[in-house]
């Protein structure tokens, strides 16, 4: 369109594309490394990466951990473990360690010809591994579709409860609550202790400025994620994690007793309270009953089968014995060593949960 234009677009395109053609030459690249991925638990690292190259081509990984002594091994795409599959081009190399752990890493890859390339082209790739123990905070209950229970600011929102399953105090605020596992630092705990057998019912409903229960994030009734995670220093370790499916309005689902086992549907909502009466047969012992309550020595449970599971757990959800019906039994219910106090004596039987009380005098 004008005297300073020296060419039109359609034949700078081809002048270029001629020019570039001319500059590419596929006689001399070395391998190429990318697509490099790093996953790892408290146990193992996992590195995986793919490589592309012109002719038959040696892959070697190294590691070292904690600036010890390097290790190497010659990788294959043969599809053997750890490689997933083999002829794709990608390469697989896995190390174990115990703990928190630092590790450096490099890969090289020489061809046919003698070419040789390095990831990352300088020094090596350091990351910080593994986890120290963490505190026995446990997700105990939840409620993702809420129209029954208010809030402080009389609001129906999702609702989840923490518990402290150890014997210790725990301090919460270097710790965190999320519904992404891509992001274990999305909402900070309160900075709050909480003593051992303390529960703290958390809001999930983004309204942080209604108090420092309120998290920044809320639930899917459809399902979703909900961990704790440790803090920074001990690379957010996973605290207590879960997925859970679809649940139903006003149902609540947690762990019973408290602290133990896999989440389930629970019969009673008990937010910021114990699950131990989470089943509407602790309060209807039409199918089983213990005589006698108090008891001394043993304990009778009428219509007791051979393939029940029961469990005696103490006020604070801690399990103290564990056995079969048939086991049961044969013992007559022994509850010798037991100390002075409530216990809560739950049977399961073909998925449903029954629970009864008794007093050991």
């Amino acid at each position: 369109m004008g005297s300073h234009v020296k060419a039109g677009l359609k034949e700078y395109i081809a002048l270029r594309s001629t020019s570039a053609k001319n500059q590419v030459q596929n006689t001399a690249i070395s391998p190429i490394i990318e697509d490099q991925k790093v996953t790892w638990n408290n146990t193992s690292c996992k590195l995986s990466c793919s490589i592309q190259a012109l002719s038959q081509t040696t892959v070697t990984a190294y590691h070292r951990l904690n600036n010890g002594n390097w290790s190497s091994r010659v990788l294959f795409d043969d599809g053997q473990n750890p490689d997933q599959k083999a002829g794709d081009g990608y390469f697989v190399y896995d190390f174990f360690y115990n703990g928190k752990t630092v590790a450096d890493i490099y890969i090289t890859a020489k061809d046919g010809s003698g070419r040789v390339s390095r990831w990352p082209v300088c020094d090596y790739h350091t990351i910080d591994l593994g986890y120290e123990n963490v505190a026995l905070l446990v997700v105990n209950e939840f409620m993702a579709d809420n129209t029954t229970i208010k809030d402080n600011a009389g609001e129906y929102e999702d609702w989840i409860e923490i518990y402290n399953a150890g014997n210790t105090s725990v301090y919460l605020g270097d710790k965190f609550l999320t519904d992404k596992p891509e992001t274990p630092d999305k909402w900070p705990l309160p900075f709050i202790d909480l003593d051992p057998g303390q529960f703290l019912l958390i809001w999930a409903d983004e309204d942080q400025e209604q108090g420092d229960n309120h998290a920044n994030f809320k639930l899917s009734k459809s399902g979703e994620f909900i961990g704790i995670f440790d803090n920074k220093e001990n690379n957010y370790a996973p605290i207590d994690t879960f997925s859970f499916g679809a649940t139903l309005t006003d149902k609540t689902y947690g762990r019973y007793p408290d602290g133990m086992g896999p989440v389930i549907q629970l019969d009673k909502a008990t937010p910021g309270m114990s699950n131990v009466f989470s089943s509407s047969k602790d309060e209807n012992e039409d199918i089983f009953s213990i005589h006698p309550n108090p008891v001394s020595d043993y304990i009778n449970i009428t219509k007791l089968q051979h393939d029940d599971v029961l469990s005696i757990t103490d006020i604070h959800g801690n399990i103290i014995k564990k056995s079969k019906g048939e086991q049961w039994l044969q013992e007559r219910g022994s509850v010798f060593g037991l100390k002075t106090g409530v216990y809560f004596i739950t049977i399961m039987r073909n998925q449903e949960i029954f629970t009864l009380r008794c007093i050991k005098i």
